[in-house]
């Protein structure tokens, strides 16, 4: 279930940038996140039904890699043989089920008949066994950063494993140059120019667009949908393979929708991984540093104010 796969690689004269889909246990998510220059969308427990997270965990178990002796510090050096390893993969199995079987009780309560107790409360219970999807965006020298700390013999082995498929991923990747005001956008491969024409012209049947404008179009829905797919990060599993077309009017429609639902709740973080080139020193990158203009950016409305907090101190 370990894997690391690059989804849209970009550079331009002063950075690349690299988005990156990664399955890794759910154990090591929460050392993921303190990599601050990482952009990061993945799966929430508080969105995946327990029926789906339990598949999940039943046809794919997280089983540690190898079972480390007790030591002294972060990281320690010795481990089990194999008679140790067999008895405690046992051990953590049998627990794994139990977990499971205890998730079960939560699904009907006896006060209330056929009400369920919520899964971003029961859910919780099963993240040790899960494997985890994370789509990540960067530049290289976040990525390096990263690489200098994780794929290390002081590293945890299970975060180490996942850094060095992130980095044979990267290091095999050719990057694509973009231009002055071209986009580096995940998950646009593939998008159907026909399908997306149908889509503008159903809409502005009578229009008659110049290449100008019908570029300038398709690159906004190209964002729409990207976004919305990147969003969908947070709530669909990882073993679950669509069988629609993703690349259908019918699903770009629900790309655009999910779009402007997210831009109208104020939900952000999927808008982070899409960027255009700039080929000057200003920095509008976010994260991302300069000579990129990140999306979520382009929105005055990204930062939220909020009445409720008091300002004690007036700036100048």
């Amino acid at each position: 279930m370990y894997s690391a796969k690059i989804i849209a690689d970009s550079y331009n004269d002063y950075s690349r940038i690299t988005t990156i889909e990664v399955v890794m246990p759910r154990i090591i998510l929460a050392e993921m996140n303190t990599h601050r220059a990482f952009s990061r969308n993945s799966a929430s427990s508080r969105a995946i039904p327990s029926a789906r997270m339990i598949d999940s965990i039943e046809k794919n178990p997280f089983v540690p890699m190898r079972w480390m002796k007790d030591h002294k510090g972060m990281q320690g050096s010795t481990y089990f043989g194999e008679v140790g390893s067999n008895f405690f993969d046992f051990v953590w199995k049998k627990i794994s089920k139990e977990s499971i079987d205890n998730i079960k009780r939560f699904q009907f309560s006896e006060f209330e008949e056929e009400v369920c107790v919520s899964k971003q409360i029961t859910n919780r219970l099963l993240e040790p066994f899960m494997f985890h999807k994370a789509v990540i965006t960067t530049n290289e020298f976040g990525f390096e950063n990263f690489i200098s700390q994780r794929v290390s013999k002081h590293a945890e082995i299970h975060m180490n494993h996942v850094a060095e498929l992130m980095l044979q991923a990267y290091n095999d990747s050719e990057a694509k140059y973009l231009e002055n005001g071209m986009y580096h956008i995940p998950y646009s491969e593939g998008i159907n120019r026909d399908a997306i024409r149908s889509i503008v012209y159903s809409d502005n049947s009578e229009a008659h667009f110049t290449q100008e404008q019908w570029e300038s179009l398709f690159l906004q829905l190209q964002i729409q949908v990207s976004i919305a797919r990147l969003a969908r990060t947070s709530y669909t599993e990882i073993t679950n393979e669509d069988q629609k077309d993703p690349n259908t009017e019918y699903q770009y429609l629900r790309d655009s929708k999910l779009f402007h639902e997210l831009k109208e709740k104020g939900h952000w973080s999927p808008f982070e991984h899409v960027a255009m080139s700039q080929h000057n020193k200003i920095s509008m990158g976010g994260n991302l540093g300069p000579g990129w203009v990140q999306y979520r950016k382009t929105f005055i409305e990204e930062s939220k104010r909020d009445s409720r907090v008091i300002h004690k101190h007036k700036l100048k």
